[in-house]
C-alpha cells in the first residue's frame, strides 16, 4: 500500500519552495540559451531630470551598435545621440548572455519647461530594429547627479541642501555612496529610495537591484567618538521618517542588499519634509499626493485590479463601456425556471449577464463616510447597494463595520482603494461575515503548492501571497451580512490610512487587457505573433474582438487563436472564485511581405479591442500602443544618417 505524505513544517515548506524554484530557473535557462539579436536596453542614468533641463544621460544595453535616434512616447523628451561605444573587459552583469557586448551610448536630452511630471519611456532605435523602453522621470524638484569624485567614506561625503532628490549608481561590488546635509531641532524628514528597472528583450529578467539606506548621526559618542550612531533604516518598499531631535549634521549611506554592485544599479533618493506618518512601523513616502489616474476605461492602462486606482460614484460608467448592454425594449425577462437556477447558482446565461449589467449600471450609488464608533456587529450602519463608503484605520486595533441586506444569489462586487498610501505601506483587509458574525470569505490571497500530483506528493500548507482590492460575492442565503475594514497586521493605522469601497451588484464585463509584446522589429518576409491576456470579469462569457490601427505598407494580420490561462502547474488558490477573474489568451499574427520597405523610424501601431455579446459588438478601446519596425536581416545603417543624428 503506498501512503500519501504530507509536510507541515517550516524546514519542509522551506525545501520544497526551494526545490520549485530550482526546477523552474532550470527551466527558463533552457529556453534562454540563444542570444537574442533584438537591440536591448538595460539601464538608463540618470533616472530622471527637471523640467525645462538639458541632461547628458547614459544608456547602457546589448545589440545597440549602429544606434541612430532617440524615440519616446511624450513631444516633450527629445534627445541626440553623441557617442556609441563597447565597452570592452567589462564583467558582464547576469542578465546578459555569453558573448553578448555590452554598449554604451551616450545621449543629450532635453526636456521641455512645460512638460508634465511623470514617468515616461526612452527607446533607442538602430538598424536591427526598435528597443524596449527604459522609464525616465521628469520631476519639479532639481536634481543632483553623484559627482565624480569619491564619496565612499563619511570624511568624503557629499553635501546636498535639502530638499534634494540624488540621482546615483552602486556601480562596483561592496560599494557605499555617502552623502551629508544639515538639519534644524525638531525637524522631520522622509527619506525614499526609487529604483526603475525593466526587463531587456531577450536577456530574461535582470537580477533586482535592493538598495539599502542608513541614517547616521554624525560626531560619534562617548564609547566610541569615530563610531557614527546609527539612527535609523530604509528600502524602495519601506521609505524612512525620521523626527530629528537635535540640529547638526547627518549621514545617508546608501549600497546594495549582500553587497552587490554594477554599473546598471542605479537610484534615486528623494529627502525632503515628511507628511503626517503612520503608526506602526510603516512609514510616509516623502513624495507628493498621488496624482489623478488619467486613463480612462477606453485608454490604455484601463486597471480595475489596483488599489491606486481612482473610483468615484461614476466608477461603473467605465465598466459599462467594457460590456454590451441592451436597451430596455431588448432585455429579456428570465423565466422561473431560470431565475431559480441563477438564484441557487448565482450564475447567468448572457441574456441575464446583459440583464444585469444593465440594471446595475443605472443604479444611483449612495456615497457614505463611515463614523465611529462603529467596530462591532451592533454598532454597524446599513449601506444600501450600491454605496461608495470612505473611512479610515485611524488607531491600531480600528475596525471598521457595515451592515448590508442581499436577496438569495445576489451578486455582489466590493472593490478598495486606497486614495493616499497604498500596499506594502498600508494593507487594508475587507472581510465578509454571516448575520453570525463568521467570516465567509475574505481578501486575503492563499495558494497551496503540490510539488507532485501523484502518490507520494508534498504540499505545502497554505501560504500568503498577497491582498487583493477586489472581492466578488454570491450571497446563498437573503439576510443581513456585515463588512469589516482593517489593517492586515491591526497596528497599522494614521490619518493617512485611507480607503475608499465601492459595494454594488457585478457588472460582467472585459477588465484589463494588456499586450505582452512593447514592440515589434519584424523581419521582411516573416511573422511575428502578438499575445492579449484580457480578463473576464464577474461572469463576463462574451468574446473579444481585435484590430491593428496604423500598420505600415506591406504588413498584415492573420486571425487569431485562443485559450484559457491557468495556474502554473502544482498551485492552487483559495478562494480563486472570489478573488480572480477568468484569464483568455489571445494570439494573432502580424506578417510582413518580403518587398515591404524597411522602416527608417517606428510606426506607432494601435492594438483596439470590443467586447462581443450575443453578436452585438460593443464599444471600441485601446489595448495598446507600440511601435513596429520592419527590418532587414543584418541591416546595415541607413544611408544619409549619423551616430550623432535624430530622427526626421
Amino acid at each position: 500500500m503506498r501512503k500519501r505524505f504530507s509536510y507541515s513544517g517550516t524546514v519542509a515548506v522551506v525545501l520544497i519552495v526551494a526545490l520549485a524554484c530550482l526546477v523552474q530557473s532550470a527551466r527558463l535557462r533552457a529556453v534562454e540559451e540563444k542570444p537574442s539579436t533584438e537591440p536591448a536596453v538595460i539601464s538608463i542614468f540618470p533616472l530622471g531630470s527637471q523640467q525645462g533641463s538639458l541632461v547628458q544621460a547614459e544608456i547602457r544595453g546589448t545589440n545597440l551598435e549602429g544606434a541612430y535616434g532617440l524615440w519616446s512616447n511624450t513631444g516633450g523628451l527629445s534627445g541626440e545621440i553623441k557617442n556609441i561605444e563597447l565597452i570592452a573587459n567589462e564583467s558582464k552583469p547576469s542578465e546578459t548572455k555569453k558573448n553578448q557586448q555590452i554598449f554604451r551610448v551616450r545621449v543629450q536630452l532635453k526636456i521641455n519647461f512645460r512638460q508634465a511630471i511623470g514617468a515616461y519611456s526612452l527607446r533607442l532605435v538602430t538598424p536591427r530594429g526598435i528597443s524596449n523602453p527604459v522609464p525616465f522621470e521628469v520631476t519639479q524638484e532639481a536634481m543632483i547627479v553623484e559627482p565624480d569624485s569619491p564619496h565612499q567614506t563619511p570624511a568624503e561625503a557629499e553635501l546636498v541642501r535639502l530638499p534634494a532628490v540624488v540621482n546615483g549608481r552602486i556601480q562596483r561590488a561592496g560599494e557605499l555612496d555617502y552623502y551629508v546635509f544639515e538639519v534644524a531641532r525638531g525637524q522631520e524628514l522622509t527619506f525614499e529610495v526609487t529604483v526603475k528597472q525593466e526587463k531587456a528583450a531577450g536577456l530574461g529578467a535582470p537580477p533586482e537591484f535592493q538598495p539599502q539606506l542608513n541614517l547616521y548621526e554624525t560626531g560619534g559618542s562617548w564609547l566610541d567618538p569615530q563610531q557614527n550612531n546609527w539612527l535609523g533604516a530604509g528600502s524602495v518598499d519601506t521609505p524612512l521618517t525620521y523626527r530629528f531631535d537635535r540640529a547638526g549634521r547627518y549621514l545617508v549611506q546608501m549600497g546594495g542588499i549582500l553587497g552587490k554592485g554594477s554599473p546598471d544599479y542605479a537610484y534615486q533618493l528623494r529627502i525632503a519634509p515628511s507628511r503626517q506618518s503612520i503608526t506602526g512601523g510603516e512609514q510616509s513616502p516623502g513624495s507628493p499626493a498621488r496624482p489623478e489616474l488619467e486613463a480612462t476605461a477606453a485608454q490604455p492602462g484601463w486597471q480595475e485590479r489596483a488599489f491606486t486606482r481612482r473610483i468615484s460614484p461614476a466608477w461603473t460608467e467605465g465598466l459599462r463601456s467594457r460590456t454590451v448592454e441592451a436597451s430596455p425594449a431588448d432585455t429579456i425577462a428570465p423565466t422561473a425556471a431560470n431565475a431559480a437556477q441563477a438564484s441557487t447558482q448565482g450564475e447567468s446565461t448572457r441574456e441575464g449577464m446583459v440583464t444585469q449589467s444593465h440594471k446595475a449600471a443605472r443604479a444611483s450609488v449612495t456615497p457614505l463616510k463611515e463614523t465611529e464608533p462603529d467596530d462591532n456587529l451592533s454598532q454597524a450602519v446599513t449601506v444600501p447597494i450600491p454605496a461608495l463608503v470612505s473611512g479610515t484605520i485611524g488607531h491600531p486595533g480600528d475596525v471598521d463595520t457595515f451592515r448590508l441586506k442581499a436577496a438569495k444569489g445576489q451578486r455582489v462586487a466590493f472593490e478598495i482603494e486606497t486614495p493616499d498610501i497604498a500596499p506594502p505601506r498600508f494593507n487594508p483587509q475587507l472581510s465578509i461575515l454571516d448575520a453570525e458574525g463568521r467570516e465567509i470569505v475574505n481578501n486575503i490571497r492563499k495558494r497551496t503548492y503540490t510539488l507532485r500530483r501523484e502518490a507520494p506528493s508534498m504540499t505545502v500548507p497554505a501560504f500568503f501571497d498577497g491582498i487583493q482590492p477586489k472581492v466578488i460575492m454570491t450571497f446563498a442565503a437573503a439576510g443581513d451580512y456585515y463588512v469589516q475594514l482593517r489593517g492586515l497586521t491591526f497596528r497599522t493605522s494614521g490619518s493617512r490610512c485611507a480607503y475608499r469601497v465601492m459595494v454594488r451588484d457585478q457588472v460582467p464585463h472585459i477588465g484589463s487587457a494588456s499586450l505582452k509584446e512593447d514592440h515589434v522589429n519584424l523581419p521582411q518576409g516573416e511573422a511575428q505573433a502578438l499575445t492579449v491576456v484580457t480578463e473576464l470579469e464577474e461572469g463576463f462569457d462574451g468574446e473579444l474582438a481585435l484590430t491593428v490601427e496604423n500598420l505600415p505598407q506591406g504588413v498584415r494580420t492573420f486571425p487569431a487563436t485562443e485559450a484559457a490561462v491557468k495556474e502554473p502547474d502544482g498551485y492552487e488558490t483559495q478562494h480563486k472564485e472570489n478573488l480572480d477573474p477568468q484569464s483568455r489568451k489571445v494570439t494573432l499574427l502580424l506578417s510582413a511581405e518580403a518587398g515591404a520597405a524597411a522602416s527608417i523610424k517606428p510606426s506607432l501601431i494601435r492594438l483596439q479591442g470590443a467586447p462581443v455579446v450575443n453578436g452585438k459588438l460593443g464599444r471600441q478601446f485601446t489595448i495598446a500602443e507600440i511601435p513596429l519596425m520592419v527590418v532587414r536581416p543584418l541591416q546595415t545603417k541607413p544611408s544619409g544618417l549619423v551616430a550623432g543624428s535624430r530622427l526626421p
